[in-house]
């Protein structure tokens, strides 16, 4: 089956989402999550980012503090862009390892697969443009918000496509 299918039926079907990024988070890590984010709300489901630090300065511009909000039980944990469970920090022990049902979308081909669901794609530049072929599985309609996350995320992780 295609992996960003089963991951698009999975997000239809449950309903509380911790999405997890990397230590340091970079442009492709964060932009994924917030377009994810986006759209799993926009489905009337809970989805909250939660952050090990805080974005760099130079990646301020592009973050809503918004996407951190929210107070639910964790059914499952999505981790964006991360590469190695232990790239989430101290989020491994205290939100994955805790979570019932786990997800890794990643692009890097060192991903050996930590979670219960892994769509690894070495062949995708950014892990944004994996989130793109989830987001338009689910059927979700593109927001510009959306839009912009996925641009800074394949910006980012490309060099501004060089």
């Amino acid at each position: 089956m295609n992996l960003a299918k089963q991951i698009a039926d999975y997000l239809l079907n449950n309903n509380n989402y911790y999405i997890l990024v990397h230590k340091n988070p970079d442009g492709d890590c964060l932009g994924s999550a917030s377009a994810l984010c986006r759209a799993i709300r926009s489905l009337g489901k809970n989805a909250k980012v939660i952050l090990p630090n805080q974005p760099s300065p130079r990646l301020m511009f592009m973050w809503d503090d918004a996407l951190e909000i929210g107070e639910f039980p964790c059914d499952t944990a999505i981790c964006t862009d991360v590469a190695s469970f232990g790239q989430m920090g101290e989020l491994y022990e205290t939100v994955f390892k805790n979570a019932p049902h786990s997800i890794c979308i990643d692009h890097h081909g060192t991903n050996g697969g930590y979670a219960d669901i892994n769509y690894i794609d070495a062949l995708s530049a950014a892990t944004g443009e994996m989130i793109l072929k989830i987001i338009e599985a689910m059927d979700v309609e593109l927001t510009v918000p959306m839009a912009e996350s996925l641009l800074v995320s394949v910006a980012d992780d490309t060099g501004s496509f060089q």
